[in-house]
């Protein structure tokens, strides 16, 4: 499980690609859900205001989080819907303070 420093901002990123084809492409709809360890899922999805999740080339998004509390661990999963079904599941969490 990816480690990130206490106080930095969190980059979650997905690339969707085709099943049919092997190429990178847009799903219809982008949503990534993130969860803390014990915790409740919280939605994000493309093109809805204040998701946060942003396009940055076809079948490329991206989340960023504000700093997480030090010493959490979160899971996360992206779902694309429609043209592009896939799902990308992952973990991270946040270093405890060393002071």
């Amino acid at each position: 499980m990816p480690r990130i420093p206490p106080e930095n901002t969190v980059e979650l990123r997905a690339t969707f690609t085709d099943p049919a084809t092997g190429l990178v492409a847009d799903p219809t709809t982008v949503r990534v859900t993130l969860r803390q360890a014990g915790g409740v899922a919280t939605p994000y999805t493309y093109g809805v205001a204040g998701s946060g999740v942003t396009r940055i080339s076809q079948g490329v998004y991206e989340k960023l989080l504000a700093p997480p509390p030090p010493g959490t661990s979160w899971f996360y999963r992206w779902e694309g819907d429609g043209s592009v079904e896939s799902a990308i599941d992952g973990e991270f969490q946040i270093a405890g303070s060393l002071v």
